[in-house]
């Protein structure tokens, strides 16, 4: 195992590589594997065989922060010798592989990140998450206290004389209680070692909240399914309905309608106060009421008295397949299922029967 750091190696000769991991030549020759190389310059002028550097064979071999220069030949030329570079600085496109070569070269870069909110200020117990092109995650964990994480090392690519396979670009998640997720790309064949600030927005976009039920129609119940979602997780829920005071519940639940018109809004509050709100209008048309428009009957019926008078002209009553039956115990003297006394034009259909007291 060798140890080589900041050093200048500089050569001009036939075959003078800047260094040579393997069997003998000129230039620094070094026959192992193991070996380290920290914060060399590395030159060399000779246009014909004098690599840079040359990975004739040897194993788990590792340069970083090195500054490597060929002038006419290639940086780094492999052979059956793998090595891996750290924020060096080489031509990568410079890269040559010896005919039936077996070595590989995996070239990786630092990454400092630093979270921050919009007005510059550092953000501690920020979570950030660090994928790489295959979306396989390389890191987790939470920022300090200045907003840091510690510093990464992420592969490009891996190249071979037959394959290069790019690890980049990564995807840095960031999420923090309060702020908006942030999700940034690096991409380190552009940046090579890098620095990156995130900046976390403040939340304070209210939820979306649909409701599914009530819908805007008419219903012949009064107790309504009450069914909700939002697009994001809800710390409380409450609804006013036609004005009334709020109501707390726990998605999904029912309410009891009025007769007639009925108007319900429904509120949400995000894990951050923000708050959401949606509302619907429907009628209920129950036993007892009037008919002013058309009527789809929801359920089966029964009245004490009569249960629908007709209010107007020109009425569709649908029974759906329900029916409606009085009530054997009522005491009203004169009743109907259906009264439509002086209106015209009243279209009654589909019921499975509209039956008078017994």
């Amino acid at each position: 195992n060798s140890i080589l750091s900041n050093n200048t190696i500089t050569t001009s000769g036939t075959d003078a590589y800047g260094i040579q991991l393997g069997f003998a030549g000129s230039g620094s020759q070094i026959k192992s594997s193991f070996n380290s190389f920290n914060s060399n310059t590395i030159r060399t002028t000779h246009s014909t065989t004098a690599w840079g550097v040359y990975l004739s064979s040897g194993t788990n071999n590792t340069f970083t922060n090195d500054n490597i220069t060929a002038t006419g030949v290639n940086d780094i030329r492999v052979l059956n010798g793998t090595a891996t570079l750290t924020n060096v600085t080489f031509n990568k496109t410079d890269i040559g592989f010896d005919t039936r070569a077996s070595g590989n070269l995996t070239v990786q870069w630092y990454l400092d990140v630093n979270v921050q909110n919009s007005t510059g200020s550092v953000q501690q117990n920020a979570n950030v998450t660090i994928y790489n092109v295959s979306s396989a995650q390389l890191f987790n964990d939470l920022t300090d206290s200045n907003g840091n994480i510690p510093r990464q090392t992420l592969i490009e690519f891996i190249q071979s004389r037959t394959l290069k396979t790019f690890h980049t670009p990564h995807a840095i998640n960031t999420s923090l209680t309060g702020y908006l997720d942030n999700s940034t790309t690096v991409n380190l064949t552009i940046t090579n070692s890098t620095s990156v600030i995130i900046n976390l927005t403040k939340d304070a976009t209210a939820p979306t909240i649909t409701i599914s039920s009530p819908t805007n129609t008419t219903y012949t119940i009064q107790t309504i399914d009450l069914n909700v979602t939002a697009n994001e997780a809800i710390s409380a829920w409450w609804y006013s309905l036609n004005s009334g005071a709020n109501t707390t519940f726990t998605p999904n639940t029912t309410i009891t309608a009025a007769a007639g018109a009925n108007s319900l809004t429904v509120y949400a509050n995000d894990s951050v106060g923000n708050t959401g709100s949606s509302t619907v209008s429907f009628t209920t048309r129950i036993c007892g009421s009037t008919l002013t428009s058309d009527l789809t009957l929801t359920t089966n019926l029964t009245s004490t008295g009569t249960c629908f008078t007709v209010g107007a002209n020109n009425i569709v009553i649908d029974g759906a397949g329900y029916k409606i039956t009085g009530d054997a115990n009522a005491t009203v003297a004169l009743s109907f299922g259906i009264n439509i006394q002086e209106r015209d034009n009243i279209t009654i259909k589909n019921f499975a029967g509209i039956g008078k007291r017994t």
